[in-house]
């Protein structure tokens, strides 16, 4: 099956698929911010990373 026989069966997969794939980006570049805000935290508190 090819994706356009995909899309015309069910063309609500993809945009669960793209709303899923966004929410996983969102939430990486949330783990992202966070790591950094934690590093410079033990930078500051002098146990580096």
């Amino acid at each position: 099956m090819t994706a356009s026989e995909a899309f015309t069966i069910n063309p609500g997969a993809l945009t669960q698929g793209l709303g899923l794939h966004l929410l996983l980006a969102r939430d990486i570049r949330r783990n992202i911010f966070h790591c950094r805000t934690l590093r410079t935290h033990w930078l500051k508190q002098g146990k580096g990373l």
